[in-house]
Parts: structure tokens; sequence; C-alpha cells
């Protein structure tokens, strides 16, 4: 990995054209070198030996082949930071796909949010682009992510659970033993089904449950609560 100021960034496409243009956007911004523009193929970055910073993947859309592709350069490079710009995607397949990357926007994004999306992804690791987070909040109609509504001391331990190391800490928190913490966690793991633990998090951005120096996925989460993102 780089260890100057220069973020190495290389970019795959199903698109050259679109590549192209990503590449141009980057290039105004001098921090940025753009290691290479190359066609989509299984076989590449599987080797765990990278000198590059960023990948940004380019797809039309994305299927299975592709997640699991995905998958296999994350396992080989668990450093690597992973940026995916495609079409929009159902939430179970984008709820996958955010387990294996580091952030995700919509190919009719602006040259700004494409930006905007790098910058975010340096300082706190992750980001998901408006569009998706909408994808994510109402894919469903009204955008529950649970079975029944969590009560107000279920959505206290949610946001411990977040945002503290283990249930020992969450104990000493909310001043509760650990027997309390494992049934609250039990009950609300039932309220939410088979959910893992990003629509979870989603969830309580949703609802506005994290202190404001936390993101667990990115600002636009916090900011869905008050406002539909564009």
């Amino acid at each position: 990995m780089s260890t100057s100021n220069t973020i190495r960034i290389s970019i795959s496409y199903d698109q050259q054209i679109v590549a192209e243009g990503i590449a141009a956007v980057l290039l105004k911004d001098k921090r940025f070198e753009i290691c290479g523009l190359k066609p989509n193929k299984r076989d590449q970055l599987t080797n765990g030996s990278l000198t590059i910073d960023f990948w940004i993947l380019e797809f039309c859309n994305m299927s299975a082949c592709q997640i699991e592709h995905i998958r296999q350069i994350r396992k080989a490079n668990p450093g690597l930071k992973i940026l995916v710009v495609t079409s929009p995607l159902l939430r179970s397949a984008m709820v996958t796909l955010m387990q294996l990357i580091n952030g995700l926007v919509i190919r009719s994004c602006s040259s700004d949010k494409l930006l905007t999306a790098i910058y975010e992804i340096e300082e706190t690791g992750k980001y998901l682009s408006p569009k998706a987070v909408r994808a994510l909040f109402e894919e469903n109609g009204d955008g529950n992510l649970v079975k029944s509504e969590l009560t107000s001391r279920e959505k206290e331990i949610l946001s411990a659970w977040l945002t503290c190391r283990d249930n020992a800490e969450i104990s000493d928190r909310l001043n509760i033993s650990g027997t309390t913490v494992r049934t609250h966690l039990k009950n609300i793991r039932e309220k939410f089904g088979c959910a893992n633990q990003i629509q979870m998090m989603t969830y309580a951005c949703k609802e506005n449950l994290l202190s404001e120096n936390f993101k667990p996925i990115c600002p636009n989460c916090r900011c869905y609560c008050y406002s539909t993102p564009n």
C-alpha cells in the first residue's frame, strides 16, 4: 500500500467509457494516482500482492458470481479499500455486498458524489450513496426492518450493542446484569428475524438511535430520517 499522501487507485470496468469518465473525475484531485484501467476479470487481484490503496469496480449489473468474486478479493486483500459503482440493487444483494466492500454508489451519481464516496471511505471506512440508502429503507414499501416495533429499552440496548465492545461494556454503561443484556438481545434478534448486523445498523440510523460521533455505515443513513436524499 502507498505510504505517502498519494492514494493509488485501480479501476476495473464493464464499460470502458464509464471507467474513463471515472478516471477523469479522480484526476482532478492531485492526491489520486490512477494505476490502471482494466476490464473486469475473475482472476484480478486475487494473489494478495497489491500495490494499490483503492479498487473501484464498475459493473453494469451485479450478479451472484460477481459478489463471490469480490468475496475472494476481500479474502486475499483484507486491507484493500473497495468501492463499487453499479446499477440499483435489491436490498438482499446490497446487504451481502456491503459486508465485503467499503462503499457503493449508483452509476447515475454525480462526479461530486463519487469524490465524496472516496473521501468518506478514507475518513471513516464506509460509504453508501443516498439512493442506495433509500433502497435499503424502502424496498419493502414502508421500509420496516423489524417484524414488530422495538421497545424504548430494546432501542437503548441496540444502540449500546452497536457501539460497545462487548456485552460486559453494555452492562456497565446501562447498569444492568449480563443476563438482562443477553435476554434483550435475544428478543431484539427475534424481532429482526433473519436480519444481520448491517440491517440492524441501518435501522438504528433511521431511528436516530446512535450518538453523533458514531457512523456505522455513512452520514447519509443518519440524514435519511430527516429528509429524503436525491
